[in-house]
């Protein structure tokens, strides 16, 4: 038997565990699945996202410190990283149990952090718990990659984008071509199969390193 749940009520799902946070305008729950639209919010140790619906499903043998591991959320998509960080798309499921999320972009996926944006066609995040706290430990974009950083006038073209955020390390590579850097304010323009750019946490500049046959044009 399906359960219309009224907004103000549908937290109760969870007051027997606060680690998942839920709000939408209309709830759906059929005793194995939550479906939610309109001004959906879901918050839990992955991140903070913000969709016009979502569907969560419980997990009945309870072998996570969360209710509902599998979520898939659908239309106008924002995930907001523990970081700050955040991930734009179409379409996104999270899964905890295996402490990673897909995203999937109509037409692509914007993963934005303080240094601007990097387009792609879909991006994975991989998670890591430390102490009872959640962390992104690798963001990977995949296929079409833009990179756009406006404010240092860098801008790059791959097809897979790996950032691992606790060493501020960006690896670029190229599978079907190879990756193209362009670094306006350094006057710099190289092509190689793989570009490393890593940020010095002190001083907050870039180191940026070719791989593999590069080449300067």
């Amino acid at each position: 038997k399906q359960l219309d749940i009224q907004a103000h009520r549908l937290q109760t799902l969870f007051n027997s565990n606060e680690e998942t946070v839920v709000k939408a305008n209309e709830g759906h729950y059929n005793g194995e699945m939550i479906t939610l639209t309109g001004n959906v919010l879901v918050e839990n140790a992955m991140g903070r996202v913000t969709a016009e619906k979502a569907v969560l499903t419980r997990d009945e043998a309870s072998t996570t410190k969360i209710d509902f591991p599998w979520i898939e959320l659908t239309r106008a998509v924002t995930l907001t990283l523990p970081n700050g960080n955040r991930l734009n798309c179409d379409h996104v499921f999270l899964d905890y149990t295996q402490m990673t999320s897909h995203f999937t972009g109509s037409p692509q996926v914007i993963y934005t952090d303080e240094r601007g944006e990097v387009w792609a066609d879909e991006a994975y995040v991989d998670y890591i718990e430390v102490e009872g706290s959640i962390q992104p430990t690798r963001v990977r974009l995949v296929n079409n990659v833009q990179l756009i950083y406006l404010e240092s006038d860098q801008y790059a073209l791959a097809d897979l984008v790996t950032y691992y955020p606790d060493e501020q390390l960006m690896v670029l590579e190229g599978k079907e071509s190879r990756v193209l850097f362009f670094d306006k304010q350094r006057n710099m323009k190289l092509s190689a199969h793989t570009v490393r750019a890593e940020r010095n946490p002190e001083t907050n500049k870039d180191s940026i390193q070719g791989v593999g046959d590069v080449r300067f044009v």
